[in-house]
């Protein structure tokens, strides 16, 4: 662990001590380095519990997160900028669809934004009132798209979806599955807390969610006495959580 990265796990820690209120100020707690925890705090009475600290959605991925937010309100633009005829072409197959397209997430922005009027041309070309995976078995996107789904309902107009969140799990749950598979080596009590710095969306509003889906899915024993779920960018705790109080509600 660098003295860099040491130094602000141990800020974190110590905002969420207080949050938590585990600490009345923000001089509680102290690195330690692997195999043990992150760090160590003892309480006013002298207990010592050892705390393991993980960001599962890092701040480049949640750029990325952010850039792929994006990705609908361009396509959708793109679509209202078209011409009466096409516009009015694409309509008539499509009023009443909602169009979920995967794009493969090492594109660029500005990879998608290139096929937005070849995806529409694309999808004219299918017989009318088709509903499923578009493309399916043979894809003039093959390595730019993973899948065009066309589902019908009571929409007025088209309806764009770029499924993005799937990448939180996918940054995210790796991340977090390192955390209960390391052994860890102290004699103390050990917890962990899953923190965010982010403010950004989609990842502020991402992350909490997808870590607790995935904490509720770990089997037991956890390696871990609680979990808490802490918004540092909010100071504030999203929640906690012991495997005997998930076992308790399941």
């Amino acid at each position: 662990m660098t003295d860099k990265k040491a130094e602000r796990e141990l800020g974190i820690f110590r905002r969420f001590a207080v949050a938590a209120g585990l600490s009345p100020a923000l001089d509680c707690g102290e690195n330690r380095r692997p195999p043990e925890p992150d760090i160590l705090f003892r309480d006013e009475k002298g207990a010592c519990t050892a705390f393991e600290l993980v960001e599962p959605i890092s701040e480049h991925e949640a750029d990325r997160l952010s850039e792929w937010a994006r990705v609908v309100p361009e396509l959708h633009d793109y679509y209202d900028r078209l011409s009466p005829d096409a516009r009015e072409a694409f309509d008539k197959k499509y009023g009443n669809a909602q169009i979920s397209i995967l794009f493969r997430e090492e594109l660029l922005l500005s990879e998608c934004r290139a096929m937005f009027g070849e995806i529409l041309t694309a999808l004219v070309d299918l017989p009318d009132g088709f509903e499923g995976n578009a493309f399916h078995g043979f894809s003039p996107f093959k390595g730019k798209i993973d899948y065009i789904i066309v589902t019908r309902g009571k929409y007025t107009s088209p309806v764009f979806c770029v499924p993005s969140g799937r990448f939180a799990s996918k940054y995210a749950e790796p991340r977090l599955a390192r955390m209960f598979d390391k052994q860890y080596k102290t004699p103390h009590p050990t917890e962990l807390i899953i923190y965010s710095t982010e403010n950004k969306p989609p990842a502020r509003d991402y992350w909490a969610g997808t870590a607790e889906l995935f904490v509720f899915h770990q089997p037991r024993p956890w390696p871990f006495r609680r979990v808490w779920l802490y918004d540092d960018r909010g100071g504030r705790i999203v929640s906690s959580i012991s495997p005997e109080e998930l076992e308790a509600v399941s």
